[in-house]
């Protein structure tokens, strides 16, 4: 059976259904094919004995008004469920014991993170030499710049917990451009950050000389939330708001060739659709397989993506067999411990409701770049592997009831070095094919859901400027 879309969009993640959402409501005639069986990609969540779980992406951070008002259009304002304060504090295993990190400039001078010599080392950052040019591991520049001790406690395992990566191999040009930029404009940090509190204060005396209204100090604040229902609320309310014919899933996109009247012919199961574009908003391996007959280049670059494997495994307590109060978001581990756990969140001190006030939810990251072939243990085997975790680093004197294990083998995409010259490539792919655009969370600026949501966005507003722009040539497959 043959159709024709205006656009397809190929995975149903947040930002293919993203994309495709902006594109509907601009009256775009747009489908979306999805190999799994539900929408939502990592944004999985469960009901598991009264509990709520969610597989993949526990959180969401954002500041950002189009995302809110989008949560609101889709009616989903009743269900958001923002972090309490707790959600505010962090912490990090030293020598076996959650320490709180420090939540500002006098915190620092009292944290138990750092040491004495650490806490002068970081104060010398305005002296650091500045960096040798081109790109830079983010181990290296932090190192450089805040000294050994904020790289092995801080930074190790902030790469590890939100990147799956390694921070000898985590690029700066690619993950942390604007702190790159910071150094080279202000020669500091230190100094960035002073120029940016003055700039406020000046901007403030010329609105009040000019009789203007003075701008708000500093940013909207960030709000950490989920859904009572788990993420997975969202992706499945924007399915309902492009509607069942218009998304696809249990059928996988088979191949992507040029049509003969231009546009681009998408083979779905045993179907055929015809389109003006195609939104590859799948990871990097599948986007590969697709795209290989148009730009043999493009796919090789793709399949060299490095991903990392990470396993979720979710735990129940009873409160009086968890001595620490676990009064924050949770903790990260830094691989100078040792421990084979990247983090382990505090899931009920983050959203009460998820469990009765007699029991504490946990969920614990295995796996990563650090150490991938735990994420492939047996589910016993992890269930007890985290469980000691549980019981060396917080005392859990009892044994966890609700046991629950998720895997994703291709989780997170690692932004290491070689990264920006990958999307360059991808870009060119996209520049000599006009129509095909690369949504996957590997082309945009972070693995975070904001910032996949912001990529499906971001395809749109190119397609919907585009669309009437006449076909250019197409890149001969090599």
């Amino acid at each position: 059976m043959s159709s024709r879309r205006d656009v397809v969009v190929i995975g149903a993640g947040i930002a293919g259904l993203a994309c495709a959402h902006r594109l509907h409501r601009e009256g775009v005639d747009v489908e979306v094919i999805e190999g799994g069986d539900r929408v939502g990609g990592s944004l999985r969540s469960e009901r598991i004995d009264g509990h709520v779980v969610d597989l993949g992406p526990q959180t969401v951070m954002s500041r950002d008004p189009e995302l809110f008002g989008q949560l609101t259009e889709l009616g989903l304002d009743d269900a958001l469920t923002v972090a309490g304060s707790g959600g505010k504090k962090r912490f990090i295993v030293v020598d076996g014991r959650p320490v709180a990190l420090p939540g500002g400039p006098v915190s620092l001078l009292t944290t138990r993170s750092l040491t004495w010599r650490g806490k002068l080392r970081l104060l010398k950052e305005p002296l650091a030499p500045p960096g040798p040019g081109g790109d830079e591991s983010a181990d290296a520049f932090v190192r450089r710049r805040l000294g050994p001790e904020v790289a092995e406690r801080m930074l190790d395992p902030f790469v590890s917990g939100v990147h799956a990566g390694d921070p000898d191999t985590l690029s700066m040009r690619a993950a942390f451009p604007s702190l790159l930029e910071a150094e080279r404009a202000h020669g500091s940090l230190a100094r960035w950050a002073l120029d940016r509190f003055h700039e406020g204060i000046r901007q403030r005396k010329r609105a009040k000389a000019e009789g203007r209204p003075s701008p708000k100090r500093g940013r909207t604040p960030s709000r950490l939330f989920s859904f009572s229902e788990g993420l997975e609320m969202w992706p499945r309310a924007l399915a309902r708001a492009l509607g069942s014919d218009r998304v696809r899933t249990g059928t996988r996109a088979t191949m992507i060739q040029p049509g003969a009247q231009g546009g681009w012919v998408v083979g779905v199961g045993n179907d055929v659709i015809t389109a003006e574009s195609v939104v590859l908003a799948v990871p990097a391996p599948a986007a590969a397989e697709l795209v290989d007959g148009i730009s043999t280049g493009g796919a090789r670059v793709l399949r060299d993506v490095p991903y990392s494997p990470v396993t979720t495994v979710h735990l129940t307590y009873p409160r009086n067999a968890v001595p620490h109060r676990l009064d924050g978001f949770g903790m990260l581990i830094p691989s100078r411990e040792r421990r084979p756990v990247l983090g382990i969140l505090w899931i009920s001190s983050l959203f009460p409701g998820r469990a009765s006030s007699d029991v504490v939810q946990t969920t614990s990251f295995v796996g990563g770049a650090r150490f991938p072939e735990l994420a492939g243990l047996p589910e016993s085997e992890l269930v007890d592997l985290v469980h000691g975790e549980h019981a060396r680093i917080l005392g859990a004197a009892a044994e966890p009831g609700l046991r629950y294990v998720a895997r994703w083998t291709h989780a997170i995409p690692r932004m290491e070095f070689g990264h920006v010259d990958r999307l360059a490539t991808l870009e060119r792919m996209e520049r000599l094919n006009p129509g095909i655009h690369l949504a996957g969370s590997y082309a945009g600026s972070g693995p975070s859901v904001p910032a996949c949501w912001a990529r499906g966005r971001g395809v749109a507003e190119r397609i919907l400027e585009t669309r009437a722009a006449p076909t250019t040539r197409r890149e001969t497959p090599r």
